[in-house]
């Protein structure tokens, strides 16, 4: 489909000629479509996550470990939408594997667990699991648009298969 100015009146709000994939912080904000509550709903003041809200909050929390040079802060869950501030890093803030271990090959979460009185190995998993493919170091940088790009689909599709799998509602 092409682009008829006489029908298509959405602006683009992106600054023309800005890189988005300057880092900083961006704050993104992501509807549902046709504006439908699918994430939730609000009582007394409160957001209660539906399914599909806590898997929105499920995927944004697992983006900094899928994607190199990208960290989250805040974010909210509304029912009809979602607000999140996304991080694109520099080059030299990332995240590296190896200055997270130390001489023994413990990550950083083990050698601070240790020092409360947990055995080296036990407690929770510290770090990004082992995914295979191609190492981080390899992978192309997202830009912003690249970042909201796969929140998108990763959410998109397990909506599907929860659609299919677990009797979600088709919307």
């Amino acid at each position: 489909m092409t682009h008829d100015p006489e029908r298509h009146h959405r602006r683009s709000i992106r600054l023309k000629g800005y890189d988005y994939r300057t880092p900083g912080l961006y704050v993104v904000t992501i509807c549902t479509q046709h504006r439908r509550p699918l994430f939730g709903y609000i009582t007394d003041g409160v957001m209660h996550e539906s399914p599909p809200g806590a898997m929105v909050h499920t995927v944004w929390d697992e983006l900094p470990w899928a994607y190199p040079g990208v960290d989250i802060d805040a974010f909210v869950v509304m029912p009809n939408h979602i607000h999140g501030i996304v991080y694109l890093l520099s080059d030299d803030l990332e995240w590296d594997a190896d200055s997270a271990q130390g001489s023994d090959g413990a990550t950083q979460g083990q050698t601070q667990a240790q020092g409360h009185g947990q055995a080296q190995g036990h407690g929770q998993a510290q770090g990004p699991a082992p995914t295979g493919g191609a190492p981080a170091e390899s992978r192309a940088r997202l830009s912003l648009p690249g970042v909201v790009h796969c929140f998108k689909t990763l959410t998109t599709h397990r909506y599907g298969d929860a659609v299919r799998n677990l009797g979600w509602e088709l919307y």
